[in-house]
C-alpha cells in the first residue's frame, strides 16, 4: 500500500513526491548494502598444535561461502589444509601458491585471504612447518547467499531486472558482464564492530595494470568522507566477477586505488588475482558528443549483492543534471533503471553495448518525507579524462 501511494502522489507531482514507505525511497543519499559478516581470528597453528576446527558465524542468513585471511611464514615450506565438517579438501595452500600477499604486522610473515570456502564449519591444518614457525588465522568473511533489503529505485512493485546469463538475453549481453564485478569490502575493528557492504563496478583497463571502476562512496561508511578508500578498506576487498551461480571462483583483490575522485564518484582500484588466470575483458566506452533524453539505455549490476542481473526497459530521462556535490559541474545524467543498494559503481550501456555512465545515485529523500524520483550516473566522457590521466597511462577501449 506504501508503495502504491507513494507511485500515485510521485506521478501526478513529477520527478518529486510525497514518499511515504521507506520501502522506496532511501533515507540516505547513498545507502549502501550490508553483505554478510566480517570477525577477527585468534588462532596460531605449529608443530604443536597443527589443527584447528570452528563455526562460522552468519547471523539470520544461510551462509554461501567464507573466506579466511591467514599468515604465513615467509621463507620456507609449509602445507595448509583447509577442509569441511565432512572431512573434504576445499583448498590446499602452499608457498607457491600465494598469488598476492598483503602487509603484515608480524615479522617474517605474509597475510593472504583464501579462496572461497563453501561451509559453515572449517578444520584447518598444517604441516612442514620449521621449528618457531607458526600459521594464523587472522579474519574471516562470511557471505550469505543474498541480502535482505527494500527496493530503493524500482518504477513499480516489483523490480525489473533479469540474470544476466539467462537465455533471456543475447551473448552480447553476457560479454558486456563478463566486466562487471560485484565488491565487497569491510571497515572497523574488533573493538568498534566490522561492517560489510556491497557495491558493483568494472574493467577498464587490463594493460599495464588491471583496473577496476566503481564509486568514490563505495570506500567507506564511517568518519570523514577525505578518508575513503583508505588503505584498510583497499586491503580488505575483494571483487568477485563470477558471483553468478558457478562454482568456479574469479576473484581479484584490491592493491591499490589510483584514482580517488570525489567530485565525480569516482574510485579506481588496481587488482591482483586471489589464483591465476585470465582476467575478464574490459568495458567498452562510448565517448557520446551528447546524450539524449528518452535514450534506451540497461545496467548491468549486483543489486542487494544479488547475482549479475540486468535492469531494461529503460531510459535516459534527463540527459543533464547536476554532480552529487551540488557543485554546478552538470557532470550527471538521470535515468530510469531499476537499481538498488548494491548497484552503486554499475556501468551503465547504450543499446551498441557501450558504457555511457557510471551509476550512483538512487531515489533518495531531500528532506523528511521528500522524494527524490530519479535515479543519476555520472557521464562517461569526465570520466575518460580522469582515466586517461593515470601513470602509466592504461589503454582503454574508446569508440
Amino acid at each position: 500500500m506504501f508503495v502504491k501511494i507513494c507511485v500515485v502522489i510521485a506521478a501526478v507531482m513529477g520527478l518529486v513526491g510525497k514518499c511515504y514507505g521507506a520501502e522506496l525511497c532511501a533515507v540516505e543519499k547513498l545507502p549502501l548494502t550490508t553483505f554478510g559478516e566480517h570477525a577477527t581470528l585468534s588462532y596460531t597453528l605449529n608443530g604443536a598444535s597443527p589443527e584447528k576446527t570452528f563455526p562460522v558465524k552468519l547471523t539470520g542468513a544461510e551462509i554461501r561461502y567464507t573466506r579466511l585471511l591467514i599468515s604465513a611464514p615467509a621463507q620456507g615450506f609449509y602445507d595448509i589444509e583447509i577442509r569441511d565438517f565432512t572431512g573434504k579438501v576445499l583448498q590446499s595452500i602452499g608457498p607457491n601458491s600465494v598469488v598476492h600477499s598483503q602487509s603484515n604486522p608480524t615479522p617474517g610473515a605474509v597475510a593472504f585471504w583464501s579462496n572461497r570456502l563453501p561451509a559453515a564449519i572449517l578444520k584447518v591444518g598444517v604441516a612442514g612447518l620449521s621449528a618457531n614457525q607458526d600459521v594464523k588465522l587472522l579474519e574471516y568473511e562470511a557471505m550469505p547467499v543474498g541480502a535482505k533489503a527494500p527496493f530503493y529505485s524500482v518504477k513499480g512493485n516489483e523490480p525489473y531486472w533479469f540474470d544476466a546469463y539467462s537465455s533471456s538475453f543475447d551473448d552480447a549481453i553476457k560479454a558486456e558482464a563478463d566486466s562487471v564485478g560485484m565488491l565487497v569490502t569491510s571497515e572497523g575493528s574488533s573493538y568498534s564492530g566490522f561492517r560489510n557492504w556491497c557495491c558493483s563496478g568494472s574493467i577498464v583497463s587490463t594493460k599495464p595494470r588491471l583496473l577496476f571502476m566503481t564509486n568514490f562512496h563505495c570506500g567507506g561508511t564511517a568518519g570523514a568522507v577525505e578518508d575513503y578508500w583508505g588503505d584498510d578498506v583497499c586491503h580488505h576487498t575483494i571483487v568477485d566477477f563470477s558471483w553468478d551461480g558457478d562454482t568456479v571462483g574469479r576473484e581479484y583483490q584490491c592493491v591499490n586505488v589510483p584514482v580517488k575522485e570525489k567530485s565525480l564518484d569516482l574510485a579506481v582500484l588496481e587488482l591482483a588475482p586471489l589464483v591465476p588466470g585470465t582476467p575478464p575483458p574490459p568495458a567498452v566506452f562510448f565517448a557520446a558528443t551528447e546524450l539524449r533524453d528518452g535514450q534506451n539505455i540497461h545496467v548491468i549490476h549486483h543489486p542487494q549483492c544479488l547475482q549479475k542481473q540486468v535492469s531494461v526497459a529503460c531510459t535516459v530521462t534527463k540527459s543533464k543534471a547536476d554532480d552529487w556535490l551540488s557543485a554546478g559541474l552538470m557532470s550527471d545524467f538521470e535515468h530510469d533503471c531499476n537499481t538498488e543498494g548494491g548497484s552503486s559503481g554499475a556501468p551503465v550501456f547504450d543499446d551498441d553495448g557501450e558504457v555511457i555512465g557510471l551509476h550512483h545515485l538512487p531515489y533518495h529523500e531531500t528532506s523528511p518525507g521528500l522524494c527524490q524520483r530519479a535515479n543519476a550516473a555520472v557521464s562517461i566522457n569526465p570520466v575518460i579524462s580522469v582515466l586517461k590521466a593515470i601513470s602509466p597511462t592504461p589503454v582503454l577501449d574508446v569508440r
